[in-house]
C-alpha cells in the first residue's frame, strides 16, 4: 500500500508537468472511485488551473482555482493499495493504462490519468474551508522543517499505546503505514507492543 515515501515521490514527478495547467475536461470512467456524484465532480473541476500539486499524509493533493469565480477547490487523491497517477503526453509511445478510473484532460492535449488495478482508491473534491478541516485532523508531517526529535518524544511520552500503533494513527503523524511503521522499528531494535512512553530518547 503506497504510504507517504510512495506519494512523495508521485508529487515530486507531477510538479513540473501539471504546473500552471488548466482542466479543459474529466471523464469518470468508474464512479466508485469518488467521493462526490461523477457529475459533480467533473463540473467542479472543469475550467479550473492546476495551482499546486502537494502532499498531505499518505495522500497526493491538487490545489485548483476556478477559472470563473477564482474559488479554490482541492482534489485529495488517497491512493489505496495499487492506485497510481500517469501523466501522458499526446501521442506518448507508451501503452495505455490498463485499469483507467478517471480522465483530467488538459489543455497542451495531455491527460493525467488516475489508475487503479484493485479499486481501493478514492478521489475527493473538497471546497478550501473543507479541506483544511480534514488536513486539521491529521498530526504533523514528518518531513515539514517542524518536525523535530523534541516534538516526537513529547509526543510519544503523552501515550501509553503500543509504539506501532502510535507511528500509524494519523492523527498523531500523518502518512506512516505497516510497511514503514514495522522498517522502523526493526531498525530501531524496538518492540512493536512496547508502550509508546516507555521508550528512551535515544530510541
Amino acid at each position: 500500500m503506497p504510504e507517504l515515501p510512495e506519494a512523495e515521490t508521485i508529487v515530486e514527478g507531477l510538479r513540473g508537468p501539471l504546473a500552471g495547467r488548466s482542466i479543459s475536461n474529466v471523464d469518470v470512467l468508474k464512479e466508485d472511485l469518488l467521493e462526490v456524484p461523477a457529475r459533480a465532480f467533473s463540473r467542479g473541476l472543469r475550467g479550473g488551473f492546476l495551482r499546486a500539486v502537494s502532499r498531505r499524509g499518505k495522500n497526493v493533493v491538487l490545489r485548483i482555482a476556478g477559472a470563473k469565480d477564482g474559488s479554490v477547490r482541492f482534489v485529495v487523491v488517497n491512493l489505496g493499495m495499487s492506485g497510481r497517477l500517469l501523466h501522458r503526453l499526446p501521442g506518448a509511445e507508451v501503452p495505455p493504462p490498463s485499469h483507467p478510473g478517471v480522465l483530467f484532460e488538459l489543455d497542451d492535449g495531455s491527460r493525467l490519468v488516475y489508475h487503479d488495478v484493485r479499486r481501493f482508491g478514492r478521489l475527493r473534491l473538497l471546497t478550501d474551508q473543507a479541506y483544511h478541516a480534514w488536513s486539521d485532523t491529521l498530526g504533523p508531517e514528518p518531513l515539514s522543517p517542524g518536525f523535530r526529535s523534541p516534538e516526537l518524544i513529547r509526543s510519544l511520552a503523552a501515550s501509553r499505546a503500543p509504539v506501532r500503533s502510535w507511528l500509524l494513527d494519523q492523527r498523531r503523524i500523518a502518512g506512516v503505514g505497516n510497511i514503514y511503521a514495522n522498517e522502523a522499528l526493526a531498525r530501531a531494535g524496538i518492540h512493536p507492543m512496547r508502550p509508546a512512553n516507555a521508550l528512551t530518547e535515544d530510541e
